[in-house]
């Protein structure tokens, strides 16, 4: 019976082109044949489109703090996950830039960094088999989340983003710089521990293909030797140590998220992923480190966010 019941609903279910079409002529006819204001534009709808094919085929994974919020069921903003998915709250976000120049990043609520509509940056920890993001953690209900604290550093120009999970505490910096006559902002992430016996900890760098409105794929990633990562040719990301470890994954295969909180097999390849096909996106974790530390000790990382990906023009 539940085989037939499934086969009866993928016989139903319109393919995805058909499905956003549809949805944008339903729009059309609601507003007029020629909208006035358009309420969704394409590009949004294409992104619902996509992030709800990844929600669709994915287990739970770290998003931005606004998709976290939806797919919270304690949330005010809940928004059951949908063929088409928008992201239509918690889109507050701290802009970061120097003054006279062009070019500024977006630090959500959660310490998530990028630009634009590009994919994101984020720091992930943990100790023992336990694994942290800051906010939620995915698929766990948001009553269980810790405590997330966002301020202004005492340069008037850093954001700074505070956690505490147990005994460790995570420390989260952004703040711009000027290098090589381009804007470029650094992440700093320092873990502390309140422990008393010294004990492994893990602190990582995660590229992710996603944003504050939802998905943002990636189709191919390059590292060179000087540890500048590349998202589709365009610089994201400069690190100064390679780290420990290096997790690599695409859609339809095991999250990078799922190895480092240790759901799925650490140990999977890690090879260079050749050019994905359309729809596919990768999810890289770069910069993985597995320093001990005891009381009163601390780990620190930094790296550079080149990102100089195509800048929207003020007020466009």
């Amino acid at each position: 019976m539940a085989h037939r019941l499934r086969r009866i609903r993928g016989l139903l279910r319109m393919p995805r082109v058909e499905q956003t079409a549809a949805c944008a002529r339903a729009l059309t006819g609601l507003v007029g044949r020629i909208p006035a204001v358009e309420i969704i534009p394409a590009q949004r709808m294409l992104r619902a489109t996509l992030t709800g094919e990844v929600l669709r085929a994915q287990d739970p994974v770290p998003w931005a703090a606004g998709m976290m919020r939806q797919l919270d069921p304690t949330d005010a903003a809940f928004l059951p996950p949908m063929d088409i998915h928008p992201v239509l709250a918690g889109l507050d976000s701290t802009l970061v830039g120097v003054p006279g120049r062009r070019g500024v990043a977006w630090v959500d609520a959660l310490g998530w960094c990028g630009v634009g509509v590009g994919p994101a940056v984020t720091v992930w920890f943990g100790e023992g088999r336990s694994a942290f993001t800051v906010g939620r953690s995915p698929g766990r209900p948001g009553e269980e989340a810790s405590p997330v604290v966002q301020f202004r550093g005492e340069d008037g120009i850093s954001v700074i983003t505070q956690t505490t999970r147990g005994n460790l505490k995570l420390t989260v910096s952004h703040w711009p710089i000027v290098l090589e006559s381009e804007v470029t902002w650094v992440l700093h992430a320092r873990l502390d521990t309140s422990a008393a016996a010294p004990r492994p900890v893990r602190l990582a760098f995660a590229v992710r293909p996603a944003c504050m409105e939802g998905s943002a794929p990636i189709f191919e990633l390059d590292r060179d030797k000087d540890g500048l990562w590349t998202a589709d040719g365009t610089p994201i990301l400069a690190v100064a140590s390679g780290g420990d470890g290096l997790f690599k994954g695409s859609h339809g295969r095991a999250d990078p998220w799922h190895r480092f909180s240790g759901q799925a097999f650490a140990g999977a390849s890690t090879t260079r992923l050749a050019r994905q096909s359309i729809g596919d996106s990768l999810a890289p974790l770069e910069n993985l480190h597995w320093p001990t530390l005891a009381r009163s000790q601390w780990a620190g990382r930094q790296t550079n966010l080149p990102m100089r990906l195509p800048l929207l023009e003020p007020g466009s």
